[in-house]
């Protein structure tokens, strides 16, 4: 992809903007987005496939997956969430972990040993080599300073995010102040568990607009596959109102209640899954892999305040709060730009969390979808 890729670039400003424009229009969606959606598949051709010698493999999971992988979502997904194989980077594994002999044992192993391992990894080796990528694409479309990077921020250290790699990049429209930034985040981490994953195809929004369009396809992407990523999402759906419930009630200022900026994304995602007839029910009735999920985030995520040990059937709590949904309903205003064509209302998306807890608190669910 990498040729086809700076060829674009190479081109004038008003060429991309027409060729962006152009397949935005078919897509009923915004230019901007077509144009981060390019650089999106860069980068991701870049971390499956062009990172020559390097022992470490990566996994592509999270939101963006279900979009560019799979289709399951008319979302368009700006960030870029990587997993590494913890066996890469000799670091303790699950198994590990789960036999230290105490729980304070166990955090320390994850935040000393596996994160500290992970941070070192990509703003190391990976950062390095993102620049002299970003140094030959530079050269072959003759776009000297196009890009930078820099690391995301991490609001609870409040320094530098050394887990997060922020890609900026010139947009053919300009700086954008909106929803949508002219930037890719590569978000990574070891803790998660990449069970199952499949190698998956990746073809950019504009391929089926351009003569070479097809050498910007590839392949070889290890991606998880969607029914975890579904479960994953029900956890984060659980954890939210349950975090939101118990802060509330400790009112404590130094543990505030989420403010649920960009949250209400995963409850789209779940309402998508939900509602695909070949996912939908039969995601949602995969109780082993629910329950490895559950455990899994009980284990390397441990939260008090997210009371994973409920996310069981009979127990799962989805549906947000009243404060909650006033909070998602705004956020999902501004979030529906990302969504192609006409998005689906908030109240049906409301719905169908609704039917999916009363589904997994209930074999027989109480309503249908």
């Amino acid at each position: 992809m990498q040729k086809a890729f700076a060829e674009i670039l190479g081109s004038s400003t008003d060429e991309r903007q027409a060729l962006f424009s152009a397949v935005a229009a078919k897509l009923e969606t915004r230019a901007e987005n077509v144009e981060k959606d390019l650089y999106v598949c860069w980068v991701l051709d870049f971390l499956f496939n062009r990172r020559k010698n390097d022992p470490v493999h990566l996994y592509f999971k999270g939101g963006t997956s279900l979009s560019k992988a799979y289709g399951l979502i008319r979302r368009f997904s700006e960030d870029i969430d990587i997993g590494i194989f913890k066996g890469d980077l000799n670091v303790p594994l699950e198994t590990d972990i789960a036999a230290l002999p105490s729980i304070t044992k166990q955090q320390k192993a994850l935040a000393e040993e596996v994160d500290e391992a992970a941070r070192k990894y990509i703003s190391g080796t990976l950062r390095d080599q993102m620049l002299k990528e970003i140094a030959t694409v530079e050269e072959l479309s003759g776009r000297t300073g196009h890009f930078s990077v820099e690391f995301g921020f991490d609001p609870y250290r409040n320094k530098d995010a050394l887990d997060v790699l922020v890609v900026g990049y010139d947009s053919a429209f300009g700086s954008g102040e909106g929803y949508v930034q002219a930037a890719v985040r590569i978000e990574g981490g070891a803790r998660p568990d990449p069970v199952p994953v499949e190698a998956r195809e990746i073809v950019p929004y504009v391929a089926d607009e351009l003569p070479n369009g097809a050498d910007l396809k590839f392949g070889g992407v290890t991606t998880v596959k969607p029914e975890r990523t579904f479960w994953e999402k029900v956890l984060i759906l659980h954890a939210l109102t349950e975090m939101t419930e118990k802060r509330a009630a400790d009112n404590d200022p130094g543990r505030p209640v989420p403010d649920l900026n960009r949250y209400s994304r995963h409850y789209y995602d779940v309402h998508q899954i939900w509602r695909h007839s070949e996912y939908g029910e039969k995601t949602a009735s995969m109780r082993d892999l629910a329950e490895a999920c559950r455990q899994h985030k009980q284990l390397m995520f441990r939260a008090p305040d997210h009371r994973y040990e409920r996310a069981e059937p009979g127990s799962y709590r989805l549906m947000p709060t009243e404060e909650m949904r006033k909070k998602l309903e705004a956020d999902y205003e501004r979030m529906s730009a990302m969504i192609f064509g006409t998005p689906p209302k908030f109240e049906e998306v409301m719905v169908s969390i609704e039917q999916l807890e009363n589904f997994i608190n209930d074999r027989q669910g109480k309503e249908s979808h």
